[in-house]
């Protein structure tokens, strides 16, 4: 916990205080998290929790939470033991999923530790442009125009839909970085 306390120019007293929880984390428990580096939004995804207990004694009442809340419960892992837990989820967006695992000693004492995991979306993105950027006709003359389209996401787009002029057409793929005009 800290402290702090500061005079304004009128001799006004204002303080604030915060504190925060510092765990240590112990040899005796390995975590390791097994997940893609890379998802598609929307997409599901099995994140496999590995629990091993490294040390000389047995570990009790064991709570592994992840930051959306409680993953599960291990009531023992035994010296050597190895317990795998399972977290389906569904990523609509890139983020960091903090792991920590509470366990207790024999003499009761807590064990900890625990594991970023970075979950990250793929970018989508579609730009459409007009080529020129800029045309000028007398009434009832034709325009011409090319539509310039240019995937600049991280990811292949597909079934894309250019409508204009009463009329649709359909690109059957788009490659990220690649444009094409239509």
């Amino acid at each position: 916990s800290a402290s702090v306390r500061a005079l304004d120019a009128r001799g006004r007293t204002y303080t604030n205080n915060t504190s925060l929880e510092i765990w240590k984390i112990s040899p005796f428990l390995k975590l390791e998290v097994a997940a893609p580096t890379r998802l598609h939004r929307g997409e599901s995804v099995n994140l496999q929790i590995r629990l091993e207990n490294k040390g000389t004694e047995n570990l009790t009442d064991i709570l592994v939470r992840d930051s959306l809340g409680k993953v599960g419960r291990i009531d023992l892992l035994r010296p050597g033991d190895l317990k795998v837990l399972q977290k389906d989820m569904t990523v609509s967006q890139s983020m960091l999923d903090e792991f920590s695992v509470i366990a207790h000693d024999k003499a009761g004492s807590e064990v900890y530790v625990g594991k970023r995991v970075d979950l990250r979306v793929q970018n989508s993105s579609l730009l459409i442009q007009s080529d020129p950027s800029e045309v000028r006709i007398y009434p009832g003359e034709p325009a011409g125009v090319t539509w310039v389209l240019s995937n600049r996401g991280e990811e292949l787009l597909q079934n894309i839909t250019l409508v204009g002029d009463g009329k649709r057409r359909i690109l059957k793929k788009l490659a990220p970085g690649q444009s094409v005009k239509m």
